[in-house]
């Protein structure tokens, strides 16, 4: 009957790949019940003659045993994952013309993994994101590598999740991706979200549903609420995601990272796994406050009525912001005795070495630079006639100090304007992969600004 329900409402959004795999489904399932009717209707009782792996080994838990077998399985046996020797690495989520709606109406029905609410908010959020994105691809051999050596069954640590936080967007598509690729392993986190989103209407008593918790931002010292409300969360075996930079950075600069929460993980006196986690978008979602914001030199606040306004435009088709990478740092440790700041310290550098850019972001650097260059003389921006050589010099300068660079969903004609304002914030994007000591460039030491890790920020990479 779910079956049937599934294709249904397959049919009636016209997703015809997954009618096709529905009805395959169903016939299977109606052969299984032919084959193995015999031993479905009767009791077999099966003694073993040696002690179980369980009984020998009480920590082993069969769950995370089979989530090892999995993982294994995807990673080196798969066709998808591995074509004549040629590993991909590069996963759709979602997307244009990713049609996976039937799989999220299957998983609707026929899954308990999380609550309902959010199975059937996971249908609209993957219907939203191909309306907003090209793509959505995760880098999955980021994530198994990381991954490798966790194994839930015989230890107790819990996964904490850091990503960077560019978006709003950012609250959706990492639960989404944990939902959607079960075989990483992850449960579907409970998310640290500000306590302001619990003022508004709707949304806030539908994030608490969806799994998440609010924290109060700029205590300043010991929460006893929140250490509370994070001994709970451990006690139940939750998996925790939370943004280390505590606010959003939609000018994509990466802000000094906050502690209250891992100390509040630490009064447990539980171990746990660290997971950076770095999102990469071409363009955010709220690029356009961001504009009126810089303008206007006031912050505007979210509501609610906004937020509709918003959707209504992204439902019509006329929110067009590229591509979105997700990609995972090495994993780290956090126990009692960890010192935070050091921690920190390696989470920030993970996020920043794994944030990727697409040709999209360089483009826009060079159409910026090549407009308002201000150099004392020709540089390797401004001096080539055509933007595509100039890029392809930016490019290879940014691949030689192991930035990542994939093609983008978007694009910057010769004669097109990007606004100064989107300009700069893309270029905080990649602009820490540079530094005084391995540019090949020559750089103006009035223009070097330090980050939190003590990396140049260079406001003019071609002076």
């Amino acid at each position: 009957m779910p079956l049937k329900i599934a294709s249904t409402l397959c049919w009636a959004g016209g997703d015809g790949r997954a009618v096709r795999q529905l009805t395959r489904a169903t016939q299977n399932i109606d052969t299984l019940d032919q084959s193995f009717g015999y031993f479905l209707s009767n009791s077999f009782q099966f003694t073993a003659s040696r002690p179980t792996l369980a009984q020998r080994a009480p920590s082993f838990e069969p769950a995370a045993y089979m989530h090892i077998i999995f993982r294994g399985a995807q990673q080196f046996l798969m066709r998808r994952a591995r074509d004549r020797d040629m590993v991909s690495t590069e996963r759709l989520i979602a997307g244009q013309g990713v049609h996976n709606g039937g799989e999220n109406a299957l998983k609707l029905f026929l899954t308990s993994r999380t609550s309902a609410i959010f199975r059937f908010t996971a249908v609209i959020v993957g219907a939203a994101l191909g309306r907003m994105f090209q793509r959505v691809t995760f880098d999955q051999q980021s994530f198994f590598d990381a991954l490798e050596d966790y194994n839930s069954g015989p230890s107790d640590e819990r996964i904490i999740i850091m990503p960077t936080h560019r978006s709003y967007m950012d609250f959706v598509i990492c639960p989404y991706l944990f939902y959607q690729f079960s075989v990483l392993g992850v449960k579907v986190p409970r998310i640290a979200a500000q306590d302001q989103f619990a003022r508004i209407p709707v949304l806030g008593w539908l994030l608490t549903k969806l799994g998440a918790f609010y924290v109060r931002r700029g205590v300043g010292k010991a929460d006893p609420e929140l250490n509370e409300q994070v001994r709970q969360l451990v006690e139940q075996d939750e998996h925790i995601l939370f943004f280390p930079e505590g606010q959003r950075s939609r000018s994509r600069e990466f802000l000094p990272p906050r502690r209250g929460l891992l100390r509040s993980l630490q009064s447990t006196g539980k171990s746990f796994k660290i997971l950076p986690v770095s999102i990469s978008y071409e363009r955010v979602p709220e690029e356009e406050c961001f504009i009126r914001e810089a303008q206007e030199q006031e912050r505007p606040q979210m509501t609610l009525v906004g937020l509709l306004r918003w959707t209504y435009n992204m439902v019509l088709g006329r929110v067009k912001l590229g591509r979105v990478h997700v990609k995972c740092g090495r994993m780290l440790e956090l126990k009692p005795e960890t010192d935070i700041h050091a921690l920190l310290h390696q989470v920030m550098g993970e996020l920043q070495a794994n944030t990727v850019l697409t040709t999209y972001h360089l483009e826009a650097f060079v159409s910026q630079h090549r407009r308002e260059c201000r150099c004392s003389a020709p540089c390797a921006i401004s001096r080539p006639k055509r933007q595509s050589e100039a890029v392809d010099w930016l490019r290879s300068q940014l691949e030689e100090r192991g930035a990542t660079i994939l093609e983008g969903g978007l694009s910057v004609d010769e004669n097109q304007q990007v606004s100064s304002v989107v300009a700069e914030s893309l270029t905080n994007q990649w602009i820490h992969f540079f530094d005084r000591e391995t540019t090949e460039v020559p750089l103006s030491t009035a223009a070097a600004e330090y980050s939190v890790l003590g990396m140049p920020r260079l406001q003019d990479v071609a002076a």
